[in-house]
């Protein structure tokens, strides 16, 4: 027979018993497969006795009770009378006594539920997100579909006459609909609480000293479709801040971002394009003194390695219609570009190469800072200051003219006069400010070694 061990689709029985049928099931369900009856262990044949009569009831219990077509025949083999039963490679999922499984090497293992799932929606050519779930179109966010399609105009990848509130016709458009109700994708993109149908549908952010102890975290809720802006926004705002550099001989200053944002977009709307939701784990970024990492459940396409991922221009995507939704408000190229275009802005930013790597749980990326001298995410003791959002920009409007007055920051921050001055006697208390003349003629010093 030329088969001298037992492996994923070759088995060796001394006598046929009925529970394994759930091997010529795992047979079927994997990519087909030969059992012998009548050879032991150590591959020896033994023979059966009766050979006729054992023949018919393996081919009528194959038959009866998984209800599927085999090749099972009698044939002598070193001169013994053995079973041969060739199973073909389903084009459906089989199950024995209520349970399914599969081949993994020369085991027959039994498939769990969320995996299952999986397989079975795959045979009709759908994918995780594409079941129903408990969500009317009317509990839709119609704040969420107005931000959608706002987006999608303002990059020309939708009609202009498309309306605000047109829930239903975004749902049917981008096929985020099944047999009437929303999918798990609609949810997961426009549901206000999309953890109310997948427990890791959310974003979180840790930050971490250098001995990988966490200092704070943050968690970002709600719905995915405005996940990227918001979580970007955070990251800059609080977690990664810029430093502040000087013009090519001049007294001019400007912003230094470490990590380039396009990059760590691009980053975190790949791990959300293709986060493997059945998993129910959220996207994790942790930043760290010397580098961020970006972790979503769910590996490399079969058959991808990292270098692939970094050099090819196919794309293969997990959450199809997910990502469809991405490319219309212009976050995802069709185009398998996005891990170039990451590549090329660190390079063109002056950071060094990000870095990949797959493990048996997903994907994780590296990003590290532009030098050993970016800034660092420090412990409350530290002596450098971290400013939020509101105190960069007032910080901003300083470096542009140090003699702006409070009202003139506030008009052009749009933050309120009596938030600037509580932000300015906070920024002074700190040692990062101080004044320099009257209120009217003097100007704003900055203490640069704080920032």
């Amino acid at each position: 027979m030329g088969m001298d061990l037992e492996n994923i689709d070759t088995e060796w029985k001394e006598s046929w018993s009925s529970k394994y049928l759930k091997t010529i099931a795992a047979f079927y369900n994997t990519k087909g497969g030969c059992m012998i009856i009548g050879r032991r262990d150590d591959g020896t044949y033994i023979g059966l006795p009766d050979i006729k009569k054992e023949t018919k009831v393996v081919a009528d219990s194959i038959r009866d009770k998984l209800h599927i077509m085999s090749n099972t025949y009698a044939e002598s083999i070193d001169g013994k009378d053995c079973i041969v039963i060739k199973v073909p490679k389903g084009d459906k999922m089989v199950d024995y006594d209520g349970r399914f499984y599969m081949r993994i090497g020369n085991t027959t293992q039994q498939i769990e539920s969320d995996e299952l799932k999986k397989l079975l929606l795959s045979e009709n050519g759908l994918q995780w997100l594409d079941q129903p779930c408990d969500l009317s179109v009317d509990d839709i966010s119609r704040k969420a579909i107005s931000y959608f399609i706002k987006k999608a105009k303002s990059v020309k990848r939708i009609p202009s006459s498309v309306k605000s509130s047109d829930i239903d016709g975004v749902l049917k458009r981008f096929n985020l609909l099944y047999d009437g109700k929303p999918t798990l994708g609609a949810a997961m993109l426009f549901s206000d609480d999309p953890m109310r149908f997948n427990s890791g549908a959310y974003v979180k952010i840790g930050v971490f000293d250098s001995k990988d102890l966490l200092v704070r975290d943050e968690c970002f809720y709600g719905p995915m479709i405005s996940m990227p802006d918001r979580v970007i926004e955070a990251l800059y705002d609080k977690y990664i801040p810029p430093r502040y550099g000087f013009g090519n001989g001049s007294a001019s200053r400007y912003y230094i971002y470490d990590y380039p944002e396009d990059a760590v977009r691009e980053l975190l709307v790949n791990a959300i394009a293709h986060m493997d939701f059945s998993k129910q784990e959220p996207i994790t970024i942790r930043v760290y003194p010397d580098k961020l990492r970006i972790f979503s459940f769910g590996g490399l396409p079969e058959g991808w390695d990292v270098y692939k991922l970094t050099h090819s221009r196919d794309s293969v995507r997990r959450n199809k219609h997910l990502s469809e939704v991405f490319y219309a408000i212009g976050l995802v190229e069709n185009w398998g570009q996005g891990i170039t275009k990451v590549l090329e802005v660190c390079k063109s930013n002056g950071n060094p190469v990000p870095e990949f790597n797959s493990t048996s749980e997903g994907l994780e990326a590296f990003v590290y800072p532009i030098s050993s001298e970016s800034p660092k995410i420090r412990a409350s003791t530290s002596s450098k200051i971290v400013l939020d959002g509101k105190a960069r920009a007032i910080i901003g409007c300083i470096i542009e003219n140090q003699s702006v007055t409070i009202k003139q920051i506030s008009i052009t921050t749009g933050i309120p006069v009596s938030t600037v001055e509580k932000r300015l006697s906070k920024l002074s208390s700190e040692g990062v400010l101080s004044r320099e003349g009257s209120d009217k003629a003097g100007r704003w010093i900055i203490n640069e070694e704080l920032l």
